[in-house]
């Protein structure tokens, strides 16, 4: 019990400014996963094999749009400062 009370304050703490807490881009990241998994699955049971190009689509944009904003923070991270 301890520990379910301990994951449930440190999802509540995650979307605080402190340094307490998940990372809230790990918790975004979370939920997106989840719902294209559902949706995927849906997708898969109906048959509708003509939209297989804009989900693809889809999935390689987002994985795109993650991998991106990693390297900008990184990026920005390692920017040396201006004299």
């Amino acid at each position: 019990m301890k520990k379910i009370k301990e994951i449930f304050e440190n999802i509540l703490n995650s979307f605080k400014t402190t340094a307490g807490g998940f990372s809230a881009r790990k918790l975004a990241g979370f939920t997106i996963i989840i719902m294209v998994v559902c949706l995927h699955v849906k997708w898969f049971n109906s048959n509708h094999w003509e939209y297989t190009s804009s989900i693809l689509g889809l999935d390689f944009g987002f994985i795109a749009v993650c991998l991106g904003m990693t390297t900008y923070e990184n990026m920005k991270k390692n920017e040396l400062p201006k004299d």
